[in-house]
């Protein structure tokens, strides 16, 4: 009774004095004050949790308080009382202690070793919620702990991301080099909340990764000897959605990751892209052997040239796929010396699997 007696009177000095109501980080008050008001604190905390009074330390540390930290950290570890010392941080601005705790209790609670309560209670949104508020103040300190994370709660992450307003360039970058694993993740999650706000860089970036991961997989299989030009893994799917659905990369560069012998659908769009349109067709019918899609493609290009009456290559679309029908000999020749032209330096899958051959037979 005495230290809440106490305690009551020093509030209401608080509420006389104006100067005692700034924010904590901002006050001026003598040592001699300062020092009262952290031995009535701490010990009201201590004999608050000694009493049963649990919620009263946490309405304390809640508000304005002057706790020893040291002190109150101390007693509050020895206890296991972590939901108090999550505030005795936060009230503090010790941001990263308090998230290192969570992201330990979160751990402890995923592992099974519960040692508290609160421990039990502990949920890897917990750590989003904490850092919320954090956005607009330190969006670094942000991306570097949300990576605890991402994995486990990539949406929420997400949108942690985008409703704290933290530039998706700096998001894409930070994941580039801390999380590679997820940064195609981020973008897919990013294109499907807001598809206005992936910029063409990141379109870009997105692209890359599919076609760094189908070009790594059409090698396996030409090592392998069993490439066909109709698999579709799940990632070459999306790079062909994506190759259709996005404006925002730069085909003719793409063209020179592809290689020469294969992977002839995503050159026919790449191609299209470019309004190469003989040899996106020259693709569909000679490589491909699909007319279907080559149709399809003339039927594309002549809806959008209906918006654009002044260029006569999109009406004379049928044109040219009937011309590579008739001359099929003749535009085969054009066709394989601009693919050349348009072909990166790299070997042909069939090259580099001679290369691999021959080294084996060395190595043998």
């Amino acid at each position: 009774m005495c230290c809440n007696s106490t305690r009551i009177e020093w509030l209401t000095w608080k509420e006389r004095d104006p100067t005692l109501n700034k924010s904590r980080g901002h006050i001026h008050i003598s040592s001699g004050t300062r020092e009262m008001a952290t031995i009535l604190d701490t010990a009201l905390l201590q004999a608050q949790f000694h009493t049963g009074q649990s919620s009263a330390v946490l309405d304390l540390l809640k508000g304005l308080n002057y706790c020893d930290i040291k002190i109150c950290e101390e007693f509050l570890q020895e206890r296991n009382y972590y939901s108090a010392l999550l505030e005795l941080y936060k009230c503090n601005e010790m941001h990263r202690e308090a998230l290192k705790l969570l992201n330990q209790l979160v751990e402890e609670s995923n592992s099974g070793q519960v040692h508290s309560e609160s421990a039990e209670r502990c949920r890897p949104e917990m750590i989003i919620e904490y850092l919320k508020p954090l956005c607009s103040i330190d969006p670094m300190f942000v991306l570097e702990y949300s990576m605890h994370v991402l994995e486990s709660c990539p949406t929420q992450t997400i949108e942690l991301f985008l409703n704290g307003n933290i530039p998706a360039d700096l998001v894409n970058s930070y994941l580039k080099q801390n999380a590679p694993k997820m940064q195609a993740t981020y973008l897919e999650l990013m294109l499907s909340m807001n598809e206005s706000a992936v910029s063409a860089n990141l379109q870009n970036e997105l692209v890359l990764i599919y076609l760094s991961e189908v070009v790594d997989w059409y090698m396996d299989l030409i090592a392998q000897q069993s490439w066909d030009e109709k698999a579709y893994s799940p990632t070459r799917k999306k790079l062909l959605s994506a190759l259709e659905g996005m404006s925002g990369y730069n085909p003719e560069a793409l063209l020179k990751r592809l290689p020469a012998d294969a992977l002839y659908e995503e050159q026919a769009i790449l191609f299209g892209k470019m309004s190469q349109h003989q040899l996106a067709l020259s693709l569909y019918i000679h490589k491909l052997h699909v007319p279907e899609l080559a149709i399809s493609y003339c039927d594309r290009v002549y809806e959008v040239g209906q918006h654009h009456p002044s260029s006569k290559s999109y009406g004379n679309i049928y044109q040219t796929l009937l011309q590579i029908y008739l001359n099929s000999s003749r535009v085969t020749k054009e066709f394989v010396s601009q693919i050349k032209n348009h072909a990166s330096p790299q070997q042909t899958g069939s090259e580099k699997l001679g290369a691999a051959k021959a080294k084996v037979g060395r190595v043998s």
